[in-house]
């Protein structure tokens, strides 16, 4: 019948009754390739951060080490200024205002197809603009990802697109991690490293926070702040010390980026529907 005449329509659309349930399944859709190569193996998270931590980095970019396992035997967290110029910081904070900004939402339940249902909630109540295809073509983004690639030395395939987010007079997001448990044996795998963009200075508030190691970074102008979500001896596994909060902002407004780089290639996989 029309499960033969229509089959690539009628299997992912009506599986009960093709008996054809199964190719729905992320599993089915989207097989590990067993060739697939890490951005990070044991040791390679301490690597990176001691090269942004040294020469010409140090100088370059006023480099602070907030925490460190020398430091405080605490996980990496570091700032970096003048990561990204005003300029570019302008025309990121223009590309929100361009696509619009719709209201933050946080990874809800897991469905049967391997997607997931946004979850708003009290705790976050910011506003977010994706930048994305629109990024592409536009030079001053892509100067920025590009640099925030080299710095790293993580591909830029492994980077989610920008997170571009805007913060009001009392929005904020209560402490949160952003690690995801689904994407562990995703294809793109879990979120290795944040690096969030701070676009443009507030008047007060608005810091992040580090519930569990006491650190507050204020927000400043082209200033990248960096930490890790996974252990330096597991990439896999989640450091449950980066727990962080976005503070309320008091007075002004508060533009940033946030990029999410992947232990693999998200943005393949993203193009492939198996994130």
């Amino acid at each position: 019948g029309e499960c033969d005449a229509n089959e690539k329509y009628m299997k992912f659309k009506c599986g009960p009754a093709c008996q054809s349930c199964h190719v729905n399944s992320l599993s089915y859709r989207c097989p590990l390739d067993p060739d697939a190569v890490d951005a990070w193996g044991p040791g390679d998270l301490n690597k990176m951060f001691e090269k942004l931590t040294a020469e010409p980095y140090l100088t370059r970019h006023s480099v602070r080490i907030e925490s460190s396992p020398q430091l405080n035997g605490g996980p990496w967290v570091i700032t970096m200024d003048d990561v990204v110029s005003q300029e570019e910081a302008d025309q990121l904070i223009q590309i929100g205002a361009d696509t619009g900004y719709k209201r933050s939402a946080d990874v809800g339940t897991v469905k049967a197809d391997g997607t997931w249902d946004d979850y708003f909630y009290d705790g976050r109540t910011s506003t977010t603009a994706w930048c994305s295809t629109n990024c592409d073509k536009d030079p001053h983004a892509h100067a920025v990802i590009e640099r925030m690639s080299n710095l790293t030395g993580i591909d830029a395939l492994n980077s989610e697109y920008l997170q571009l987010l805007r913060y009001e007079v009392g929005q904020f997001y209560n402490v949160h991690h952003d690690y995801l448990f689904a994407s562990r044996n995703r294809q793109d795998g879990p979120r290795i490293l944040t690096m969030y963009l701070y676009l443009n200075d507030v008047e007060a508030g608005g810091g992040t926070n580090f519930d569990k190691l006491g650190i507050t970074v204020m927000p400043k102008r082209g200033r990248a702040l960096l930490w890790p979500s996974v252990l330096n001896d597991s990439p896999l596994e989640r450091d449950d010390r980066t727990t962080h909060q976005a503070l309320p902002v008091e007075k002004g407004v508060k533009f940033g980026a946030n990029a999410w780089f992947h232990l693999r290639d998200y943005k393949t996989a993203s193009e492939n529907d198996c994130t």
